[in-house]
């Protein structure tokens, strides 16, 4: 959001990057994951089954950053946009959250959607307040279906979700483009 709003280009310019980064994470899982809704810079997925099994979705989130950061590389080394967005692509990130829940799936205006209480705990956990600029967030109800790498640094917090209460999370901070070397990154 921070990158579109900066400017530093034409907005269409702008969109097209974000939209290319979007459609990399989203071909990266698609075999395992349904989007549900693309809401400017967001997508929200859900799995197509239960629920993915720990090694399942810790490989889901090691390849949506992997296309993250091989788009974004990409973008750099052939992308002709000039220093305004040359030097605002080093402050694109990536923050994934990771929640367990339900969801009313509902058709409206030939368009498919979800609600609910777990689908506004997510978008109301995208509007933290973390300084953090690369992280993955995982809410309790989902920390049995994660294997963290040893070498990930996590911290608590509990976050206030309005009248929804607070939720506790784990947040593990991700080390700048570690996913562009490719392999598994379970250790």
């Amino acid at each position: 959001t921070r990158f579109l709003a900066a400017g530093g280009g034409s907005s269409e310019v702008l969109h097209s990057i974000v939209l290319r980064l979007l459609e990399a994470m989203i071909a990266a899982v698609r075999r395992r994951l349904v989007l549900v809704k693309m809401q400017g810079d967001a997508l929200l997925f859900v799995s197509r089954s239960d629920g993915l099994c720990a090694a399942d979705l810790t490989d889901v989130i090691h390849d949506i950053y992997a296309a993250f950061d091989h788009t974004l590389r990409d973008l750099r080394i052939n992308g002709d946009f000039g220093p305004p967005i040359g030097l605002s692509l080093s402050e694109l990130d990536l923050k994934i959250i990771v929640h367990k829940g339900t969801a009313t799936w509902f058709e409206f205006r030939n368009t498919i959607d979800v609600t609910g209480p777990d689908v506004v705990t997510i978008h109301r956990l995208a509007k933290n307040k973390l300084e953090k600029k690369r992280y993955i967030m995982i809410t309790s109800s989902a920390r049995a279906n994660m294997i963290a790498p040893r070498d990930w640094e996590v911290e608590q917090h509990t976050m206030d979700i309005g009248e929804l209460g607070s939720l506790d999370v784990a947040v593990f901070e991700i080390p700048k483009r570690r996913f562009l070397g490719g392999g598994s990154q379970r250790s």
